[in-house]
């Protein structure tokens, strides 16, 4: 991560990889919806050919010049790639090879230990979302998200 205070004509570096030995890759990036100063970022840090790699998500409450403690998600794949970062309302939501994740950005910005919970569940009272991630109590004509599956009604 880099910033800049003078319109780009100068560059720091702000890494932050806590006592991580080895780098993740940082796929989004993305200042809050209500806090300009309020920055995230989400990557996945592999494994080297092991299971259990992680998506790792961090927060910066002053424009990416410092970071947060990093949460972290297991997966039980050797690399799980994050192939989109959302804001819904109060939540993140992470959208990975291995399935859709949310946090509280409160829970982020307090650095204190978010609750990260898949959307996805196998059981059939689980809930139903749209494509934007928000969840839907009676869905009616469309496509939707339930148990990880794209539906269609």
């Amino acid at each position: 991560m880099f910033i800049t205070d003078d319109n780009g004509q100068t560059w720091n570096c702000q890494n932050y990889w806590g006592d991580e030995a080895r780098m993740a890759y940082w796929y989004f990036t993305a200042f809050d919806d209500e806090h300009p100063d309020t920055v995230y970022m989400v990557g996945c840090l592999g494994r080297n050919g092991q299971k259990n790699a992680c998506i790792k998500i961090m927060c910066s409450t002053d424009g990416g010049r410092s970071w947060h403690e990093s949460q972290v998600m297991e997966s039980m794949r050797e690399f799980d790639r994050v192939n989109d970062l959302q804001q819904y309302n109060d939540r993140l939501l992470i959208y990975a090879e291995s399935d859709v994740y949310t946090v509280s950005k409160a829970e982020l910005i307090a650095q204190s230990t978010a609750a990260i919970r898949s959307i996805t569940s196998d059981t059939p009272t689980s809930p139903t979302y749209d494509l934007q991630g928000r969840q839907v109590e009676a869905p009616r004509r469309g496509i939707f998200i339930k148990n990880g599956r794209k539906v269609i009604r």
